[in-house]
């Protein structure tokens, strides 16, 4: 990895700033998201701290919107493709 503020450097963030599969990022965002909601379920069943356990509960909810979210722009890109291509994922 070249030093910061080299070119390479600067070439290398320009290429992780492009998305260049949308749908596929949104698919794996979703099963991250949906990972980390089952994760805090558990975190959530398993403390003695009820102030971590509100925690838990209110990162659940957010998790929950988020997911909703990356759903609602995964249709919107379908709605969006050609109807003669066929949907990715």
């Amino acid at each position: 990895m070249g030093a910061l503020g080299s070119g390479k450097s600067a070439f290398r963030s320009e290429r992780l700033s492009v998305v260049r599969d949308v749908p596929a990022v949104l698919v794996s965002l979703g099963s991250l998201l949906s990972e980390v909601g089952i994760a805090l379920v558990g975190i959530a069943t398993s403390v003695d701290d009820e102030g971590l356990y509100w925690k838990c509960l209110e990162g659940i909810d957010a998790v929950d919107e988020a997911r909703d979210v990356v759903h609602r722009m995964r249709r919107s890109l379908q709605a969006q493709q050609p109807s003669n291509e066929p949907a990715t994922h």
